[in-house]
């Protein structure tokens, strides 16, 4: 018997290296396929593979068994089988790579296939393959690909020679591309349309989910600025290596089968419930007339996104001011109107910790808010990091059952790494300015998110954006320190005094233009 598992390196590269959307579409859905679908489709026959697409209940260490392979799970960016036969081993890589260097071209595929009997733990047989595919991708010669030949022309996005000229959406002026480019456009209206299926309910043709940044609800002259979130379950590895620790005998090897792939299911499905849920709160948050996103507290707006119509779909659905890109695990990242990102982020936390409290599992989400032509990479990067900020801040601080988020709002561009971002533009002589990272919980108290929603509301009253002159003094008197702020409340508050360790600078920058999920009274 052998035991195969598939992985992939430089993931993140490979789909957010581009600005395009579409482009980051299709990579996202090239990804998957490569790790579920395509898996599935070279896996020798017969297989374990239900019609519905999930599991059957057969064994391929019985007695009899006619099975041939049996995928033990598949999902996370790998996909892990036992196969029968050597030989049908070696026709699965073989057909599998085929088909990722053919429709899949960039994409960095590692397989490992090693010989494993039941009598074996199969617990220690999974971690080693695992440590033989992290020293392959520490051990991988970087390569450089041959540019070229003769006369040329450079892909945009890859630098490698370009194969096709495209034309964008919207657009009569086209660009060279690469094959790698090539094949994730082409991937993009499957993935259109394997998304549309899973949201048909909400969507109701009412809706769709854009394929371009500036479809996202952006308000020319106002604000043209999109969110990047990125959402990562905490410590989810660590559940999963918990499973092996009481099955390392051989004799728990279907025992251990059994629960690596409930769990696999379980956060599959948990995770698009909390995605759906996230999507149906959105749609109701959307005003009456479908066209818009309106926030106006005490009867003054403060933003307005304007929903978009697909003039060239039959039924001229609004464009969506929000698009998931990578779905499926715990690890999530979306895109969305840079109005709304906080927003959607800190509910999908709270759908999260909902979906998951019988494993008590929470996540931990990073929201960088960047202009709409900003490079998306360097955005996706800055999430990244956020998320990891946000996950040491919960760590460090021993919260339990509890999500945390930061954010980072770039009103130009990114200089330097989040260190350096915060010591330059929110710190004084005493100190930090700014609360994030903060808990994403239900509790009304300091360091929560709950307690910047209710800073900003206020910055968001009549009292204050009829007086803009007030916040911005505010700020200034923040920047400077305690004895700027007493002059500040002698002078503008007459003496009224302001609340300790609240986290006015953040909600300062937010009073402009963040738009909550709860509609104004």
């Amino acid at each position: 018997m052998q035991l195969v598992i598939v992985d992939t390196a430089q993931i993140q590269p490979y789909i957010f290296g581009s600005n395009r959307l579409r482009e980051n579409l299709g990579a996202s859905y090239l990804v998957a396929q490569a790790t579920e679908e395509w898996a599935w489709k070279h896996l020798p026959k017969p297989n374990n593979r239900s019609a519905q697409n999930g599991f059957t209940k057969e064994q391929i260490e019985a007695e009899n068994s006619p099975l041939a392979a049996e995928a033990i799970y598949a999902g996370g960016g790998n996909f892990v089988a036992l196969i029968r036969e050597k030989e049908d081993a070696n026709k699965f890589v073989r057909g599998l790579s085929q088909q990722v260097l053919k429709e899949a071209p960039g994409l960095q595929l590692l397989i490992d296939c090693h010989a494993f009997e039941w009598s074996d733990s199969l617990v220690q047989a999974i971690r080693d393959a695992f440590k033989r595919l992290a020293e392959q991708k520490r051990q991988r010669t970087q390569t450089a690909p041959l540019l070229g030949l003769g006369v040329t022309v450079p892909c945009q996005g890859t630098g490698l020679p370009a194969v096709e000229w495209v034309t964008p959406i919207d657009t009569d002026t086209g660009y060279p591309t690469s094959a790698e480019i090539c094949a994730k456009l082409r991937a993009v209206d499957e993935a259109n349309k394997e998304l549309e299926k899973r949201f048909a309910a909400l969507l109701k043709n009412k809706f769709e989910f854009p394929y371009d940044l500036d479809h996202m609800g952006r308000s020319e002259g106002e604000f043209s600025h999109i969110a990047i979130v990125h959402a990562d379950g905490d410590s989810m590895s660590e559940r999963f290596r918990a499973l092996g620790e009481s099955r390392q005998d051989p004799a728990e090897n279907r025992k251990y089968i059994d629960a690596v792939r409930q769990l696999s299911e379980q956060v599959k499905a948990n995770s698009q419930s909390a995605l759906y849920n996230l999507v149906d709160k959105l749609i109701r948050r959307i005003d009456p007339n479908q066209t818009s996103i309106m926030h106006n507290p005490d009867g003054h707006l403060v933003a307005k996104i304007e929903l978009r119509a697909n003039d060239k779909s039959k039924h001229k659905p609004r464009w969506l001011p929000f698009r998931p890109i990578v779905y499926g695990g715990d690890d999530v990242t979306f895109v969305c109107d840079g109005r709304l990102g906080l927003a959607l982020a800190a509910e999908y936390l709270r759908l999260f910790r909902e979906e998951y409290a019988d494993l008590g599992a929470t996540a931990c989400a990073g929201v960088s808010i960047i202009k709409t032509h900003y490079p998306f990479a360097r955005g996706y990067t800055l999430a990244e990091e956020l998320c990891q900020s946000a996950k040491k801040y919960r760590s460090d601080n021993h919260l339990t059952n509890v999500c945390a988020m930061d954010w980072h709002f770039a009103l130009s561009g990114l200089a330097g790494d989040l260190k350096e971002i915060r010591k330059r533009e929110y710190a004084n002589r005493q100190g930090s300015l700014i609360a994030r990272p903060v808990q994403v919980t239900n509790e009304n108290a300091l360091g929560t998110w709950n307690a910047v929603k209710e800073s900003v509301s206020v910055f968001q009253s009549d009292k204050w954006m009829t007086r803009r002159n007030k916040s911005k003094a505010l700020r200034d008197a923040l920047r400077q320190g305690p004895s700027a702020v007493e002059r500040f409340r002698t002078m503008y508050l007459r003496g009224e005094s302001l609340p300790d360790g609240a986290p006015y600078f953040d909600a300062l920058e937010l009073a402009d233009w963040y738009i909550p999920l709860e509609k104004s009274s």
